[in-house]
């Protein structure tokens, strides 16, 4: 889904300036440099959970005004591992 956002993005670049798009980019890219550091900071850590959990609240919204169970359920993941970091963060 997202290599089919980037061939896009490239012929239309007001894509990338959706504030939820910038959002969603700059959380994952963020996140993936928490992965590779060693030691990553934890502001990082908390700002891109922040920024992707901004994107999966839209969803767990979506998913309750439409009544979709599925929808609900499949951000239960997110919202535990995110759960689960900040709790391992604020022990360490």
């Amino acid at each position: 889904m997202e290599l089919e956002f980037f061939c896009l993005a490239t012929k239309k670049s007001v894509a990338f300036t959706h504030p939820l798009i910038l959002a969603g980019i700059l959380g994952q890219l963020s996140l993936i440099t928490c992965i590779f550091w060693t030691k990553p900071k934890k502001w990082l850590l908390f700002g891109s959970l922040f920024l992707l959990g901004i994107i999966v609240l839209f969803f767990l919204l979506a998913g309750i005004l439409s009544g979709k169970v599925k929808i609900i359920a499949s951000t239960l993941p997110f919202w535990v591992i995110t759960f689960l970091l900040i709790r391992k963060a604020r022990k360490s």
